[in-house]
């Protein structure tokens, strides 16, 4: 009897075990694998108009892996502002039991999206993201839809320019494709010195002037008068611009600029105004003042453009401002510095 109750004890431990790694074992679970189908975009462009954000193109797709072989064509659909659909017909033979299609969509305009906040910097791009929830097959003209997990992963893209204008097209742009998940975004941007670049001429040299007037006059009124000044241009300046900046969510290159004009000069006006008592107050105040603009320009710059330092083609110009803000503010503060000290030893030479 005592037998009787080990076997069973045995076989139920044994029974438990098995149920257990059957249970546990994930490749038990097949229906929730899901199938990565691999694309590759090759894009032709006949045209671009930043004026009115379109681009013309010609897109090639090649799907990869796809596991039904009875499927003759599949159709997938581009979800932008304007939605294509792309019949893909099966090519070539078999690779590891899946089987590849190509689709061609032509003569199609797609939306450009320009980024504002970098005004002037004239950077464009498109996205080409496939729709993550329609893909259709076909079996001899019968369509249906897929009853297993899919999804889209495209792997690479390339870009070229065709037509009468190709080689004004990559004389003038550089194109930088990045394929991320089901989406081929294209950057676009100018290869030349853009002439707008000239309206941010004028405010790195009013903020040089503002960053140096405590080296180059020791004339209150004079500096309350200067300061005042930039206070009416900058607003003035802001507004003037509107018409030529393009949409954005935050304030572009020109703007931004305009804005630390009028903090630099509102934070020097103050540290103006008060009757010091000597020389080394004077210039404590001054050297405070050019530390704190240099230090709210770096902060309020990476707060505005943060996204676009992570982004190979804006980091450049980018870090540009971010320096030559800094570049200003600081050597300005380090030349008073050595101004003052330069001021006592005269002092101190005088006295002997």
């Amino acid at each position: 009897m005592v037998i009787g109750y080990k076997f069973a004890g045995i076989f139920l431990l044994v029974f438990l075990t098995v149920l257990s790694v059957f249970w546990l074992t994930p490749t038990c679970h097949g229906e929730d694998e899901t199938t990565q189908l691999n694309v590759t975009m090759y894009v032709q462009i006949s045209e671009i108009n930043p004026a009115n954000h379109t681009v013309l193109a010609n897109v090639t797709l090649y799907m990869h892996n796809f596991p039904e072989n009875m499927t003759t064509n599949v159709l997938v659909r581009f979800e932008n502002d304007d939605s294509y659909e792309v019949n893909c017909s099966r090519v070539g033979d078999p690779v590891n039991g899946t089987y590849d299609y190509k689709g061609e969509i032509d003569g199609k305009y797609w939306y450009l999206v320009t980024y504002g906040e970098l005004y002037p910097s004239d950077l464009n791009f498109v996205n080409l993201k496939l729709n993550p929830d329609y893909l259709v097959g076909s079996i001899n003209g019968t369509t249906y839809n897929p009853n297993w997990k899919y999804s889209f992963n495209v792997v690479d893209g390339a870009v070229n320019f065709y037509g009468f204008q190709w080689a004004d097209f990559q004389n003038t742009w550089t194109t930088s494709p990045v394929n991320s998940g089901e989406r081929l975004i294209i950057y676009f941007q100018r290869k030349e010195l853009n002439p707008q670049y000239l309206i941010i001429a004028p405010l790195v040299w009013f903020l040089t002037l503002v960053a140096s007037l405590p080296l180059l006059s020791a004339n209150k009124t004079t500096k309350i008068q200067f300061y005042s000044s930039i206070l009416v241009f900058a607003p003035i300046f802001i507004f003037a611009i509107q018409n030529f900046i393009p949409p954005r969510n935050s304030l572009s290159i020109p703007e931004y600029l305009s804005f630390i004009l009028i903090l630099s000069s509102t934070l020097m006006l103050i540290m103006t105004l008060p009757k010091y008592k000597n020389e080394k107050h004077k210039r404590n105040s001054e050297v405070v003042g050019l530390g704190l603009s240099m230090v709210i320009s770096y902060a309020l710059g990476l707060l505005l453009y943060w996204k676009f330092l992570f982004l190979a083609e804006t980091t450049l110009t980018i870090s540009v401002v971010l320096i030559v803000l800094t570049l200003i503010f600081g050597i300005m503060a380090i030349f008073r510095e050595l101004s003052y000290r330069r001021y006592v030893k005269i002092e101190e030479s005088l006295e002997y």
